[in-house]
C-alpha cells in the first residue's frame, strides 16, 4: 500500500510539480494478524512502512521502516479505511497528529504534510541503479525458517558482517538494532535504515544460548573487495550476473490459488541451456523469491536483485517448487555463454488442444481437442477442463504452455481433466504438430462442393493460384454480433465476443510469387499462441500452434483456394484472444 497513492517502484511517473494533494512520503504493506499479535499491535489494520520517500514530510519528521501507523488525528484505521484515505482529506500544508508503533512503544507526532515534487524522481532512480553500494548485512534465509515465530532463522554468507559477528548457519535473529524481527520484510527494513560504515546490533539465539554483537555494516562492493573474489568485471553495464530463465509474473489471485505469500516473485516458464539456472537444475513451475538476503516485492523484482552481484559471483538463491520452499547454491554466469533453449517447429512437442471461451472454471482451463493430437489420443474430448499435466497444477494457458514446452517429443504426457464434473485421467506419448500434419496430409484431393483441391498440384495448378491471388483485395473488419452467434450457435466454434489481446502491426495481404496470402503481426508478450483461420461455413483452413512464442510472426496462407468471401482469423496467447473478420474480393 503507497500513501497518496503512488508506488516508489512507479516514482519516474512523478513529472509534474503542480500536484495539490497532501503528502506524506511512506510506503506501507499490511500485517497479518498473527505478526500484528506477536508484535503487540492491538489494530491489524494499520501501515507498516518499509520505505521513505527522500525530501518528504515523512524523511523530515524522522519517520522510519518498521514504524506501524495506526491513526491520523482521531481517525484509526480499520478493515475498511486505509491510511491513504485517511489523507485524501487533507491538503498539503495541513498539521495532522500521526499515531503510530515503533520498537512496540506507541508513540504520536504532529507532522505538516507536504507536496509531491518532480525532484524526487531523480533520487529514486539513482537509488535503483547503485545498489551494489546498498547495506549488506550478509544472511541468507534457512530452510527451516517460519512466518509464526518470534526470530528470522538464517544462514550465513562467508565474508559478510554477519559472519565477522561470528553468526552461524541455523541462528536465529531476535533484533536489529532494537527492533523485532518477525519475517524477511522486517530484515529489509532494519538494513534499509543504515548505510555502509554504520554501526549494527544484532541479537540472535543458538541452541538455546543468547548472542549480542556490534559491529560495522559493510556493502555488496566491501564484502567482494575483502572476499578477493576471483573474477573481475569491466565498465559495461550488462555484466551483471545472469541467471538464465524465461519468467513471468503472476497475479495476487494467481498466487493465493498457489499458496504463495509473497505474489512478487518470478514463475519460470524455461530454463536456458548452459546457464546457471541450468547448472543448479531450475525447473519450469519453479517460483523464485529472493537471492541472499534479498527478497522479490513491491519495490524490487528479480532483476534488481541480480544487478547487485557480479558474472562469477556465487550467492544463495530461494524458491518454491511444488509448494516445498527450497534452497540452491548458484554461480552466475554470463549472457553470452547461455544458449536459448526454444526448439524448430517439428521438434516442439503439440498437445492438440484449443481455448475453449465457453465456460470460465474456477480452476484449471477449459479446452477444445484437434483431431488426430495427442490431446485426441490420450482419450480428451471437446469442453474437458485440464487441471494437471504430469503432475503440475493447471491454472491458465501460461501453465499449459509452460507443462507441455518442458517435454520431450515421445516421452508419456500424463492428463488429469475433468469431464461433467467428474476426474478423468489421459496419457499419450507426446507428439510434434508435424507429426500430426504428416498423418493427415496422406489425401490427394479434398472437395470443398464447387471446388476440388489437389494438395499436392502440378506446376499448372500454382500459376493459376498465383493469377487468382493477383486480383484479390483483403478487408480486415471486426466481427458482428450476427456473424459471433452464428459461428458460435451453428458451427460450435468458440470465438471471443471481444479482443483482450493486444496484438500489433496485424497484415493480410497477396503474395502473387505464393500464390497465397502474407499474415504478418506482432505480439510483445511471450505465451502459448496459436493461430486459427476458418471459412464462413465454419471449417477450418489455417491452424498454427506456435508454442511459447513472442514477437514477429509471418506465413503464407493459402485461402485463395477457397475463393471471393468471408473468413475469420482467431488468434490466441495465455488465455487471451484476438478476432478478426477478413473480406476477401477481387479487384
Amino acid at each position: 500500500m503507497l500513501l497518496c497513492l503512488t508506488p516508489v517502484s512507479a516514482q519516474v511517473i512523478w513529472n509534474s510539480s503542480s500536484d495539490d494533494r497532501a503528502f506524506l512520503g511512506v510506503t506501507t504493506d499490511e500485517v497479518s494478524e498473527r505478526k500484528a499479535e506477536l508484535l503487540g499491535f492491538e489494530n491489524r489494520h494499520g501501515a507498516y512502512i518499509t520505505s521513505i520517500v527522500e525530501g518528504s514530510a515523512a524523511e523530515e519528521y524522522g519517520f522510519q521502516p518498521l514504524d506501524y501507523i495506526v491513526a491520523v488525528n482521531d481517525e484509526s484505521m480499520d478493515w475498511s479505511t486505509d491510511l491513504t484515505e485517511l489523507l485524501e482529506q487533507y491538503e498539503p500544508g495541513d498539521e495532522v497528529i500521526i499515531y503510530f508503533y515503533r520498537k512496540g512503544k506507541k508513540q504520536s507526532k504532529p507532522v505538516t504534510l507536504g507536496k509531491r515534487r518532480s525532484s524526487w524522481k531523480t533520487n529514486f532512480s539513482l537509488a535503483r541503479v547503485t545498489g551494489r553500494n546498498d547495506p549488506f548485512l550478509g544472511i541468507s534465509q534457512h530452510s527451516a525458517y517460519s512466518e509464526y515465530e518470534l526470530g528470522v532463522r538464517v544462514n550465513i554468507i562467508d565474508g559478510s558482517t554477519a559472519d565477522e559477528l561470528g553468526m552461524k548457519d541455523g541462528d536465529v535473529i531476535q533484533t536489529i538494532n532494537g527492533y523485532t524481527m518477525i519475517d524477511w520484510q522486517d530484515i529489509q527494513g532494519a538494513i534499509k535504515m543504515m548505510k555502509p560504515g554504520d554501526q549494527v546490533s544484532v541479537a540472535w539465539e543458538r541452541e538455546g544460548q543468547k548472542y549480542t554483537k556490534s559491529g560495522t555494516l559493510k556493502s555488496e562492493s566491501d564484502r567482494r573487495t575483502d572476499y578477493s573474489l576471483s573474477f573481475s568485471r569491466t565498465a559495461r553495464s550488462s555484466d551483471y550476473a545472469f541467471l538464465g530463465i524465461y519468467s513471468n509474473p503472476i497475479s495476487a489471485e494467481k498466487a493465493q490459488k498457489l499458496g504463495f505469500d509473497n505474489r512478487y516473485g518470478s514463475y519460470v516458464t524455461g530454463v536456458m541451456d548452459r546457464s546457471a539456472a541450468k547448472k543448479i537444475g531450475l525447473q519450469p513451475f519453479d517460483y523464485i523469491v529472493g537471492i541472499d538476503e534479498y527478497r522479490t516485492g513491491k519495490n524490487q523484482d528479480l532483476t534488481d536483485i541480480l544487478r547487485k552481484y557480479d558474472v562469477g559471483e556465487s550467492a544463495t538463491l530461494h524458491f518454491i517448487r511444488q509448494g516445498r520452499k527450497m534452497t540452491r547454491n548458484v554461480t552466475f554466469t554470463d549472457r553470452d555463454d547461455a544458449r536459448d533453449a526454444r526448439r524448430e517447429r517439428c521438434d516442439d512437442p503439440f498437445l492438440g488442444v484449443q481455448q475453449s471461451f465457453s465456460t470460465n472454471p474456477k480452476t484449471g482451463v477449459v479446452v477444445n481437442i484437434i483431431d488426430e493430437s495427442t490431446a485426441d489420443k490420450a482419450g480428451m474430448k471437446d469442453g474437458d477442463i485440464i487441471t494437471h499435466i504430469n503432475g503440475f497444477t493447471i491454472l491458465d494457458w501460461e501453465d499449459l504452455g509452460t507443462a507441455v514446452d518442458a517435454m520431450e517429443i515421445g516421452a508419456d504426457i500424463k492428463l488429469d481433466f475433468l469431464r461433467n464434473g467428474e476426474q478423468q485421467k489421459g496419457r499419450a506419448p507426446i507428439q510434434s504438430d508435424c507429426d500430426r500434419r504428416d498423418r493427415s496430409n496422406r489425401a490427394i484431393n479434398l472437395d470443398f462442393g464447387e471446388m476440388t483441391i489437389n494438395l499436392f498440384g502440378d506446376d499448372e495448378d500454382e500459376e493459376g493460384e498465383r493469377e487468382a491471388v493477383r486480383d484479390m483485395r483483403v478487408d480486415l473488419q471486426s466481427i458482428s454480433s450476427s456473424d459471433m452467434n452464428r459461428l458460435r450457435n451453428e458451427f460450435d466454434l468458440d470465438i471471443p465476443n471481444s479482443s483482450s489481446l493486444n496484438v500489433q502491426d496485424l497484415q493480410l495481404y497477396p503474395n502473387p510469387e505464393t500464390g497465397r496470402f502474407r499474415l504478418e503481426f506482432k505480439l510483445s508478450q511471450r505465451g502459448d499462441t496459436g493461430v486459427r483461420m476458418y471459412n464462413n461455413s465454419g471449417r477450418e483452413i489455417y491452424q498454427y500452434d506456435l508454442g511459447g512464442f513472442s514477437g514477429e510472426f509471418a506465413d503464407d496462407v493459402d485461402i485463395a483456394q477457397n475463393g471471393e468471401g468471408s473468413y475469420f482469423l482467431l488468434i490466441q496467447q495465455r488465455g487471451q484472444a484476438f478476432a478478426k473478420k477478413i473480406v476477401l474480393k477481387k479487384s
